[in-house]
């Protein structure tokens, strides 16, 4: 079985349902009154680009009205124009400081942009106002989950999951918080509970996207590999082109062995997103795992006994010589596939450790996959995947024992349970984080 990393930051895919309420406080003005009229029906009809258009139009009359900075924000935001919208919940702010609203929607802005610290110290302005706030609390939770996910951090998972479960003592149904937490739970590693918690979800949204995808991942993760397809399968048959779901399926395919199969999706992925890095460093995996053209030579005699002692993996327990019968096509592939990821990711360890891998292993180029090594153990220096299979490929080209034992020994210390087989787990989401309304 292949081991996914779950360091991945999700987002919450259903819409934020906070309304946020118009601040009349302004003395009334009809030519105000109808140009925000008409502003909020083009928003509604998601024409977000003219909304803004009225909106402007209300500021050239007024230009500290809330209500129109508030709006263009929001809009700017469905746009996907994050740094644009906080700029114009600035301006908003400088009038309303109070206004829970404006507090929770540059928060959600600020975690649009992956700044998570910021987000969460307006969320925490809106809870000393409104501690019941559940939109606020359950975005504090996703950014969290996300900063315990990015700095490895369990603390902030903890913070997370008490973030979601204040959330959901106040609203026990809430669908974001029921998939937050679900999140929360998966990073920590606690698949069935973390399933429980996307079957309460998809009880009240039984075709949301993101929370079918994150429950095929836990399934995969939980080693329930044919049903994860299934949750997989089930996204396709609603959004065909659903990068996450067919990442999923391909990593779960890639799992059970069905090599060619899981290749088949990851050019699914590639055909719509050519610089997917992770689908490209999966793809790389899934060649040099086809047909194995190279098996491993006999080691020399103290290297191999001491590799033996240290790690147990079926693919380097073979002691046969090596069986020269490359398959050039797969191996330009391979070097095409490394470059086009290794110029989006120059720094990449898993990249540079997979390449090198896949080149050894499938082609026999011993002497190129180490230069790959050393790039990722520039990065690294204790990169256990690139130590290990480093000396791998000195003891394969000879004359290099001492130097290959120093790296399994060095490899054993860091990680005495390493195997090396590995992929990259679960992707990033392909929407955005949504905007609240």
């Amino acid at each position: 079985m292949l081991t996914l990393s779950i360091n991945t930051v999700f987002f919450v895919s259903i819409q934020v349902t906070i309304s946020h309420e118009k601040i009349l406080a302004q003395e009334e003005n009809p030519e105000m009154q109808k140009l925000l009229d008409e502003a909020d029906s083009l928003v509604n009809q998601t024409k977000y680009q003219e909304a803004i258009t009225y909106y402007d139009n209300a500021l050239s009359i007024d230009p500290k009205n809330v209500v129109a900075l508030q709006g263009k924000a929001l809009a700017l935001q469905w746009l996907g124009n994050n740094e644009d919208a906080i700029n114009y919940f600035d301006k908003a702010l400088e009038i309303d400081q109070k206004n829970i609203f404006l507090l929770y929607s540059k928060g959600f802005a600020l975690e649009g942009l992956g700044r998570y610290e910021e987000a969460i110290s307006y969320y925490d302005k809106a809870l000393e106002i409104d501690p019941n706030f559940v939109d606020a609390l359950y975005s504090k939770g996703f950014a969290l989950n996300s900063l315990s996910s990015a700095l490895h951090d369990p603390e902030r998972g903890e913070e997370a999951i008490s973030s979601f479960d204040k959330a959901l003592g106040i609203d026990p149904a809430n669908v974001n918080a029921l998939y937050g937490k679900g999140l929360a739970l998966h990073n920590y590693g606690n698949y069935e509970e973390a399933i429980n918690y996307f079957d309460k979800a998809l009880e009240i949204f039984p075709d949301d996207g993101n929370v079918l995808n994150s429950k095929g991942w836990a399934l995969n993760d939980a080693n329930r590999y044919e049903e994860a397809i299934t949750y997989f399968d089930k996204v396709l048959a609603l959004y065909p082109d659903d990068i996450n779901a067919l990442s999923g399926k391909a990593v779960t395919l890639h799992d059970i062995g069905r090599i060619q199969d899981a290749i088949t999706y990851y050019d699914k992925v590639l055909k719509i997103d050519p610089n997917d890095v992770d689908a490209l460093n999966n793809k790389i995996a899934a060649l040099g795992k086809l047909t194995p053209d190279f098996t491993p030579t006999s080691f020399s005699g103290n290297a191999y006994d001491h590799l033996q002692y240290i790690y147990i993996s079926s693919s380097l327990n073979e002691t046969s010589a090596i069986i020269i019968n490359s398959d050039a096509a797969t191996c330009e592939n391979i070097k095409k596939l490394v470059d086009t990821a290794l110029n989006l990711k120059p720094d990449d360890v898993k990249i540079l450790t997979n390449g090198g891998l896949n080149l050894a292993q499938k082609c026999g180029k011993y002497e190129e996959s180490i230069t790959y090594y050393d790039r990722a153990l520039a990065v690294n220096a204790s990169y256990v995947p690139a130590l290990y299979n480093k000396g791998v490929s000195l003891d394969k080209i000879g004359n290099h024992e001492e130097e290959a034992q120093g790296l399994f020994e060095k490899a054993k210390d860091l990680d005495p349970n390493y195997k090396t087989d590995f992929i990259v787990g679960a992707p990033r989401l392909a929407e955005p984080l949504p905007s609240p309304i």
